[in-house]
C-alpha cells in the first residue's frame, strides 16, 4: 500500500483546470500535468525513482525529455527524492558567484562560465553537490537579508 502526500497522477491529469485555479502554478501547470502523465504511461515509475541501483543520470534523462523540464527543474525533482548529484544552476547562481570570492569568477563573467566554474567547484561534494550549493545560496540570502528563521532549541518544545 502506498500513501501519497499529493494528488495521484490520475487526479492531476483529470483536473488540470482545478490544479491551475487552486495551486496557481501559472505557465508551469502543463509541465506538472506532463510529469503526472509520465507516471501514468510508465515512462517514469516510483520503482525507477526509488531504486538506489538506478542511475540518477537515467532518471534525469527521462525528466529532461518532458516538456518544461530542463537541468534546473530536473535537479529540483531529483533532490526531492534524495538524489543530490545535479545542481539547479540559474540566475541566482550567477548572482551568488559574481558577488565575489568564488574561484575564477568576476563581476562580469558570462553565465555559462559561472555555471561551469560552479559545477567544477561543487564536484568535490559528490554525491551531495545540490546540498552544498543550496547551503551556500541560503547562507548568502541570510547574509543579505538576515536570518528570518525562528531560533529555538529543544528546550522550547512543550513535550
Amino acid at each position: 500500500v502506498r500513501f501519497y502526500a499529493f494528488p495521484t497522477p490520475l487526479a492531476v491529469v483529470n483536473n488540470e483546470e482545478g490544479l491551475q485555479a487552486r495551486c496557481k502554478l501559472g505557465y508551469r501547470t502543463p509541465w506538472v500535468v506532463a510529469l503526472a502523465r509520465a507516471f501514468l504511461d510508465g515512462s517514469l515509475t516510483d520503482d525507477l525513482i526509488e531504486d538506489p541501483a538506478e542511475a540518477t543520470d537515467e532518471i534525469r534523462r527521462r525528466l529532461c525529455a518532458l516538456p518544461g523540464f530542463g537541468p534546473f527543474a530536473s535537479a529540483n525533482v531529483l533532490q526531492l527524492v534524495g538524489r543530490f548529484e545535479h545542481q539547479p544552476f540559474d540566475t541566482e547562481t550567477v548572482r551568488l558567484w559574481r558577488s565575489g570570492g568564488w574561484p575564477g569568477v568576476g563581476k562580469t563573467t558570462p553565465p555559462k562560465v559561472v555555471h561551469e566554474a560552479a559545477r567544477k567547484y561543487y564536484e568535490k561534494f559528490r554525491p551531495f553537490q545540490f546540498v552544498a550549493y543550496w547551503f551556500d545560496l541560503w547562507r548568502d540570502y541570510e547574509r543579505m537579508k538576515g536570518s528570518r528563521s525562528t531560533k529555538w532549541g529543544p528546550e522550547s518544545l512543550d513535550v
